[in-house]
């Protein structure tokens, strides 16, 4: 027999699906981002280009661009893979392929 076995068990022994259940709600979600609430990003796109991607949620969308271009911004918020930016201007939401971080 397979000391492997011996000394473990076997690992096709019965399976109870309340330790299954119990196991799986302490394993880390692969597909699960970083919190990247807090983070200081950037532009990575030109300024006539972020206007056209930027939804302003509060201040006027070229003041908060040339803000945002000049100074980036810090992630207050993250919805799917839109990020809502605040800087000293306002704030908006982007994707995240837009931005990287400062």
């Amino acid at each position: 027999m397979n000391k492997r076995i011996d000394k473990f068990g076997d690992p096709f022994g019965p399976f109870d699906l309340n330790d299954f259940k119990k196991w799986m709600e302490h394993q880390h979600d692969a597909k699960a981002k970083p919190n990247m609430v807090g983070i200081q990003v950037e532009s990575k796109i030109p300024y006539k280009k972020l206007i056209s991607r930027m939804d302003v949620q509060e201040g006027d969308l070229e003041e908060v661009a040339k803000e945002f271009k000049k100074n980036g911004g810090t992630i207050t918020e993250v919805n799917g893979h839109h990020f809502l930016v605040e800087n000293e201007k306002g704030n908006f939401f982007i994707h995240r392929m837009y931005v990287q971080r400062d």
